[in-house]
């Protein structure tokens, strides 16, 4: 029992230090740093480390990058890895491992020759400065649009697109590399985006995507989504455009979906309506809750859906063709009291995630060949 004890009392020693040191670290304005620049980025996708501190994944030219940063703010002792060069053309999905180590899931080969695959980036650091790669999923052209998550063990598990065989694809892999026992299943005719895979409380996958330019959601019956699959293909009209933006996903307490999503139609101001849709239950077969939030969103832009401790969605995007904005909702259903913030007039890819005191940590790149890194100093960045 005193061991028990003892046991206890570091652990929330340890968790004050840590919460401590993150709000005394925090900027008492919004930082923004440019972590990287001279060439075209894109596709960044953001987790915080045990500290706080940022890793973000991204594609410069042609190559994966990896960098960590060395502080909550990225201002100092950034580093930065090249993990594989040349023919990585899109999507990256970023997870850090149980020992602080990155792991990515990217969309690898050339897609104008329909030669193309998933492939996975194992890092043995957490700057990634030893690292290994492998070819992973399905056989023929894959890999389009992955989304990873870890399982309680710390295993891959990763959404993708494959011609040929299924638009969308799950493996669950049967160790930490993905060397063995993987699980790669068919699922059905949802197209995946990044950023659309989450898993449950149970460890099975649900994930957000289009189906006939509708959006659709797909919640997985077993971890390896094998049986008991769950699709519903008719949640909201995306447009003629918006089946081309970025959607996210996440879970309320419940384990209902909650969506951000662009609507855009073909033609006009080549603007479009960002979504939240708050599910009714964890199939969103009933009791679902669509609210327009912008009417002002980027061309086929990219969003990235949290939610704070109150269970409000904060989401990050892309305003007017040209802005990074951020949306904090008043309530869990952002019909009341949202705020919406623009702390940078030029911004895109960006991916989101919130620190210990609920304020947005976002990675995007801009049109002069940076890739950026802002910490909020308030919750609406305001």
């Amino acid at each position: 029992m005193r061991l028990l004890c003892s046991v206890l009392l570091f652990m929330i020693v340890l968790a004050t230090t840590l919460s401590l040191a993150q709000t005394a670290q925090a900027p008492a304005k919004n930082m923004i740093a440019v972590v990287d620049s001279g060439k075209p980025f894109s596709h960044t996708s953001l987790k915080l480390d045990a500290s706080g501190k940022p890793v973000i994944s991204y594609i410069d030219g042609a190559d994966l990058k990896v960098a960590h940063c060395g502080n909550l703010t990225c201002t100092s002792g950034n580093s930065i890895v090249t993990g594989d060069r040349k023919r990585v053309e899109a999507q990256t999905s970023l997870a850090v491992n149980l020992s602080g180590n990155p792991v990515v899931a990217y969309y690898f080969g050339d897609a104008g020759v329909g030669k193309s695959k998933l492939k996975m980036l194992f890092c043995q650091d957490p700057n990634c400065q030893a690292n290994t790669t492998i070819m992973t999923g399905a056989s023929g052209q894959s890999g389009i649009s992955p989304s990873l998550v870890l399982d309680v063990l710390g295993n891959p598990v990763v959404s993708y697109e494959s011609l040929g065989v299924s638009s969308l694809l799950v493996q669950h892999c049967g160790d930490a590399t993905c060397s063995t026992n993987n699980v790669d299943t068919p699922v059905g005719g949802l197209f995946p985006y990044t950023g659309g895979l989450t898993l449950d409380s149970a460890g099975n996958p649900v994930i957000v995507g289009a189906f006939n330019l509708q959006l659709a959601l797909e919640h997985c019956g077993d971890p390896d989504c094998i049986s008991g699959n769950s699709l519903v293909t008719n949640l909201a009209d995306l447009g003629g455009l918006g089946g081309f933006g970025q959607m996210s996903l996440a879970l309320d307490v419940a384990g209902n979906p909650v969506i951000s999503y662009l609507n855009q139609e073909s033609g006009g101001n080549n603007l479009g309506t960002l979504h939240v849709v708050h599910c009714g239950d964890p199939n969103c077969a009933s009791g679902n809750l669509d609210t327009p939030v912008d009417a002002m969103a980027s061309n086929q832009t990219t969003s990235s859906l949290a939610q704070d401790a109150s269970g409000h969605p904060v989401v990050s995007y892309g305003q007017n063709n040209s802005s990074l904005a951020i949306l904090h909702c008043g309530d869990a259903n952002c019909t009341n009291g949202n705020t919406t913030a623009i702390p940078d007039t030029d911004g895109d890819w960006s991916s989101l995630a919130l620190d210990t005191m609920g304020r947005p940590v976002v990675s995007y790149t801009n049109s002069a060949n940076q890739m950026k890194v802002l910490h909020c100093a308030t919750t609406t960045c305001q």
